[in-house]
């Protein structure tokens, strides 16, 4: 799949030269997943809950959220340091 981000930068999720591609799950998933105490790896990854994708672009840092049949773009105002 291709992207044009805000900025201009064309990312393809195949080449990790224009973004990052990211998947994440909600938590409780996961603790579900592992509750039914897998066997094997195998029987993990089968049983992994989808997550939401998303890319960060390599030349603005935005974050870019598929959703169904759109895309959610945010940009990080600045970083916060602890």
């Amino acid at each position: 799949m291709k992207v044009v981000c805000l900025c201009g930068n064309l990312m393809f999720d195949e080449n990790s030269e224009t973004c990052r591609t990211y998947s994440c799950l909600i938590e409780q998933d996961y603790h579900n997943l592992l509750k039914n105490n897998p066997k094997t790896i195998s029987e993990l990854v089968d049983n992994m809950p989808f997550g939401e994708m998303f890319w960060v672009c390599n030349y603005c840092e935005r974050l870019h959220f598929f959703k169904k049949g759109k895309i959610q773009v945010f940009k990080i105002e600045k970083e916060i340091q602890s």
